[in-house]
């Protein structure tokens, strides 16, 4: 988990750069010939689950310019609410050290949900029709599909869910996956976000970010008997890799199946404990697990990382 982010002087307008836009933005643009620019600003920030929230109030005021960025965020997010946006799960609630030194848990929002709350500011406010012209020239689906697929598809508001799908089509094929891979993973990221809705909307409060983290743990248990970290280490990955990305097409398809039973067997329930939920999720992928161990003895491989069985690392339950 990192803190803050540096913030390079520099503008890059190379289409190399990787830093997702929020970065860019945050590093500062100098003037241009008729296109004044913006002074950097700090943006902390959290990496969890392989996800990376930025501090809204941060945010707001390198953007907005506001004197007081807590009673902004506050009524910015009655308008939210008012209007009826969904941006759970684009923002959390994580700890934020603020000028004084003290830390105080406060709202972190993904790359995505920066931009809506951008996007809902009036049109005067501080640099935010400078930003959105730069994130519209930038191309934010472009980013969100060259840094995070799975938020590209899940998370898509007002653009094109068709575009969306080329682009992420597109992103794969530059890594060389094949098609039939693509497909899976398409398919996948869909039904997972059917999942951590019918998830979501089971339970008798709205989860923060380290829950999503806990029940697709709970599901990997279920399926392959190890979680996602030991998935990672066996698999040499580092901690902030995408496990989907690099597990074969068999096994996106039995976890999709896992994820698509869990959320038929959430999807009428009210009110559940998280525990509750949890136990739900374990029945249904353990019932796909025995069929993945099942065929996985057949095939004398390890489904899930694809080496053969006599490698296969050690259970965990």
């Amino acid at each position: 988990m990192v803190d803050s982010t540096p913030n390079p002087l520099s503008f890059p307008n190379a289409d190399g750069d990787q830093r997702p836009l929020p970065e860019i933005v945050a590093a500062g643009k100098p003037d241009e010939p008729g296109n004044p620019g913006w002074d950097a600003f700090p943006l902390a920030y959290h990496d969890v689950e392989g996800n990376r929230y930025y501090a809204v109030q941060d945010w707001l005021i390198g953007v907005a310019h506001t004197p007081n960025a807590r009673t902004f965020w506050e009524k910015l997010k009655r308008r939210l609410k008012k209007a009826k946006v969904e941006l759970s799960p684009s923002w959390v609630q994580l700890p934020h050290t603020v000028s004084n030194g003290k830390k105080y848990d406060m709202d972190h929002a993904t790359a995505e949900g920066l931009y809506i709350i951008t996007q809902r500011m009036d049109a005067e406010t501080g640099l935010r029709d400078r930003v959105l012209r730069f994130l519209a020239k930038a191309g934010v689906i472009v980013d969100e599909a060259r840094t995070d697929p799975d938020g590209l598809l899940a998370q898509v508001v007002g653009k094109n869910p068709e575009r969306a799908v080329e682009l992420v089509l597109e992103h794969y094929r530059r890594e060389g996956k094949p098609d039939e891979w693509v497909a899976s993973r398409i398919l996948g990221i869909r039904t997972r976000k059917w999942f951590t809705q019918a998830f979501q909307q089971s339970l008798s409060f709205t989860p923060g970010s380290p829950l999503f983290g806990q029940i697709t743990n709970t599901m990997r248990l279920g399926i392959w008997k190890r979680k996602t970290g030991t998935l990672k280490a066996q698999m040499h990955l580092k901690e902030n890799d995408s496990l989907r990305d690099h597990m074969p097409a068999i096994a996106l398809n039995y976890e999709m199946l896992a994820e698509n039973v869990s959320a038929l067997a959430l999807a009428n329930k009210k009110g559940l404990k998280f525990d509750e939920a949890d136990a739900i999720v374990r029945e249904k992928s353990e019932l796909v697990g025995r069929q993945a161990d099942e065929m996985g003895r057949s095939l004398n491989i390890d489904i899930m990382t694809g080496k053969p069985l006599i490698d296969a690392g050690d259970s965990e339950s």
